[in-house]
């Protein structure tokens, strides 16, 4: 999984899937928990934000991997 060894790359092809910047991802702070809650609204996909607010705090690169999954099998990505 690029998540694992270039995060970066995969931050950047999940923010063009949900017509987000590159920026959002990798260098805002608060950018990846955004991408969560907003995949999750977008695809009902339940949770909550404080789950969003640990899990991206916690293990970022989960989160990026978690929602590559979801938007693939959405056929988003």
């Amino acid at each position: 999984c690029l998540g694992t060894f270039v995060p970066c790359i995969l931050g950047c092809q999940l923010a063009s899937a949900m017509n987000e910047s590159c920026c959002v991802p990798n260098m805002l702070h608060g950018g990846l928990m955004g991408m969560r809650i907003k995949g999750r609204m977008q695809y009902n996909i339940g949770g909550t934000i404080c789950n969003d607010w640990c899990t991206t705090n916690f293990c970022g690169v989960c989160v990026l991997c978690q929602l590559a999954r979801e938007l693939r099998s959405k056929g988003a990505m």
